[in-house]
């Protein structure tokens, strides 16, 4: 193996092994990954691949560069669980190795390595490439782009301003005008901050050009619809104005979901972000820095508060912590001493969590009586065969924090570098021994009820909650759409007027009374649902 090729190797290596085995392992959680798949799906079924829907109605909250995507992975493994995760997959890939590639541009390929460590040992960042949303695909973007549109800035090559536009482009046709936001406020800033005056007309040109494949996919799908542009207006501004469908939360939200949920990059970044003052203002860490804050400040005036919307983070967090870290290895120090204790003892609260979690809950009959609320409780008591192994991520996460304590006295940097190895091998057996368990409190018990009428001539509705599994699950069929009837309207609708063909009802089991009137008919109950037919 040729030396200078080693690190890419590896980076392939881990990627292939950690992304994408077991990714059909669990079903698509609601909402946002059965969302994207059942648009795929209905893309395939309809042959209308220019229109992105939900139920055979046009869906314009999301393009649909992500969507095709996914089209094509089903196209080639089938409409399931894997297709639906697949792209995500080649997405980690890639994204690894494009952050190798400019870390070594930046640096040298210790830094790019360990940024890519980096990124891949920390919690969520290394969870979002083995899931069906669109944040990665669409972070990768956004992020690629600022990065052409900072060596653009260095060096005036006209190359990187082009490749800038295009993948801003993209990031706009993957998930809408918040990618371009993103990046106008980023790299505004950075050159406001280093009196840079003339990118500002660079920014804007920039800004008109990448918007402009959007404006052509939404006239191209929608037509001239005054309707639905005041439909995709009303949305965003819902999103910006109100917690949508109870997804509210404070200001700092994403300050904690960044702080805790990227453990351990987000506790190696604390020094340096510190410090940023003594670092060059033109420098791409200064650029990394706004971004970060970019990110969390702008989903903190978001209304809606979701626990992916500030994913975007994710890229100039571990970048930041790369810098601490590889800072310590040049100059021969030791992590400091208040930020050790502190990774220490988080990481040791996270893996009593991790092994607690289902040990609590298969023996949840001693404690079910604490629980108040009758959902949660009915949910709790669901059948769930735990094996034992499932304490394995907890146990895993602990023996990476003894050899984390343990090489520190000999080693820093490979102390660091088990550290984040081991935090990537606790989520990926979790994704095997846990998320199949979570599936079956939160919602198995609604898809194996739409998998049991998915080849039926009928429609399955919830009622009183929002769920995509009908959709999907349910295999929704373009002949027995109800015309002229919106989906926000259905359930109603269904409920008080015949049809020509069999309705189902899913109904959460606290909220049944509401609908006694309807005189539906109980099928069965099942882990605090409801299921009825009219």
């Amino acid at each position: 193996m040729p030396n200078k090729n080693k690190y890419i190797y590896i980076i392939v290596f881990l990627s292939l092994i950690l992304f994408i085995p077991f990714l059909g392992h669990v079903h698509l959680f609601d909402w946002d990954e059965i969302n994207f798949a059942e648009s795929a799906r209905e893309m395939i079924v309809s042959k209308s691949y220019s229109q992105v829907m939900i139920n055979f109605e046009a869906f314009h909250e999301k393009p649909p560069l992500f969507i095709w995507m996914q089209v094509i992975s089903m196209k080639i493994f089938g409409v399931n669980e894997f297709a639906a995760r697949f792209p995500n997959a080649i997405v980690g890939l890639i994204s690894l190795l494009f952050i190798f590639t400019i870390g070594k541009k930046i640096k040298d390929e210790k830094f790019a390595f360990i940024w890519v460590i980096s990124y891949i040992g920390s919690l969520l960042p290394f969870f979002y490439f083995k899931s069906g949303i669109i944040d990665p695909t669409f972070n990768l973007f956004i992020f690629s782009s600022i990065f052409y549109f900072y060596e653009f800035i260095q060096s005036n090559k006209r190359q990187s301003f082009i490749i800038s536009i295009i993948l801003i482009s993209l990031a706009i046709l993957t998930k809408g005008p918040v990618g371009l936001l993103m990046f106008l406020i980023s790299t505004t800033i950075f050159v406001l901050i280093n009196k840079n005056y003339k990118r500002i007309l660079n920014i804007f040109v920039l800004s008109v050009i990448s918007i402009i494949p959007y404006l052509l996919w939404y006239y191209i799908a929608f037509g001239d619809s005054p309707e639905l542009l005041e439909k995709f207006l009303h949305y965003h501004i819902k999103l910006l104005t109100t917690g949508d469908s109870g997804h509210s939360g404070p200001f700092y939200y994403h300050f904690l979901v960044v702080l805790f949920a990227a453990f351990p990059a987000s506790f190696f970044a604390i020094p340096t972000i510190k410090n940023f003052k003594k670092y060059d203002k033109r420098s791409f860490l200064i650029l990394n820095i706004i971004l970060l804050f970019a990110v969390l400040i702008v989903f903190g005036i978001v209304k809606t508060k979701i626990l992916h919307y500030s994913s975007l983070a994710y890229f100039p967090l571990t970048f930041i912590a790369a810098n601490y870290v590889y800072t310590l290895i040049k100059s021969n120090n030791r992590i400091n001493k208040v930020l050790n204790v502190l990774v220490i003892i988080y990481a040791f609260i996270l893996a009593i969590a991790f092994i607690a979690f289902p040990l609590v809950l298969s023996n949840i009959d001693q404690f079910i009586h604490l629980v108040k609320d009758k959902f949660t409780k009915e949910i709790l008591q669901a059948e769930i065969n735990w094996t034992g192994f499932e304490i394995l991520p907890g146990l895993i996460l602990l023996l990476g924090l003894i050899l984390y304590i343990y090489l520190q006295k000999k080693n820093t940097y490979r102390a660091i570098l088990t550290l984040f190895l081991f935090v990537s091998l606790t989520i990926f057996t979790f994704m095997f021994f846990l998320a199949p368990k979570i599936e079956g409190y939160t919602q198995n018990a609604v898809v194996e009820f739409c998998e049991s009428h998915s080849q039926e001539n009928a429609i399955i509705q919830p009622i009183g909650f929002k769920s995509y599994s009908n959709y999907f699950y349910g295999k929704v069929k373009m002949e027995i759409k109800l015309k002229n009837v919106p989906n926000s309207e259905q359930s109603k609708y269904l409920l008080e007027n015949k049809v020509d063909f069999p309705v189902y009802f899913i109904v959460k089991r606290n909220k049944l009374k509401k609908y006694e009137e309807y005189n539906l008919t109980t099928l069965y109950e099942k882990n605090g649902f409801v299921f009825l037919k009219k």
